[in-house]
């Protein structure tokens, strides 16, 4: 079954899965940057120009995700985590720490279904792009938006799912 033909009952069962995933990422990527972070479920999103960390998922649920974070919020979180260090985007401190922020949310949000469903699924290792390219087709694709009540600009988060990652997170 794919994406565009799921019931209202399975897309509400299914967001209700991913943004209790998703919350607790949050709450992880809170207590590295302190503040109020919150990554809430949206209906669409687009892209968001900036910094991008990628991770694939591979295991019981196939699919990636992908962290859009705006230049300004990306460099924020750089300084917060450097205690004030100013530090370009090309620089490999900075490009390391927001792969770590990544990796984070990623391995949080994987390990939610294992802790709670049994599903052993692991992120890749992740990979930084500062230009725009294309996100990979996905069966299911899922959208949210990332607050930092320390920074003005908001993150889209974005979640693809495999036919096989779908089916098995339908079944329960």
């Amino acid at each position: 079954m794919t994406a565009d033909k799921l019931d209202s009952r399975q897309k509400l069962s299914l967001n209700k899965t991913l943004q209790a995933a998703l919350d607790r990422s949050a709450a992880s990527l809170q207590l590295m940057l302190g503040g109020d972070i919150n990554i809430g479920m949206t209906p669409t999103a687009s892209r968001t120009p900036g910094v991008c960390v990628c991770f694939g998922l591979t295991g019981a649920l196939e699919g990636g995700i992908y962290v859009d974070l705006p230049e300004k919020m990306a460099l924020e979180i750089v300084k917060t985590l450097t205690t004030g260090r100013e530090l370009s985007l090309l620089d490999e401190v900075a490009r390391s720490i927001l792969m770590e922020l990544g990796n984070i949310l990623a391995s949080v949000f994987v390990g939610y279904f294992d802790e709670y469903r049994g599903l052993r699924t692991l992120p890749t290792p992740p990979a930084l792009s500062l230009v725009p390219h294309d996100i990979p087709s996905f069966t299911a694709f899922f959208s949210a938006t990332l607050s930092w009540s320390k920074s003005q600009e908001r993150a889209k988060v974005f979640v693809g799912l495999d036919q096989s990652a779908l089916d098995i997170l339908l079944a329960g």
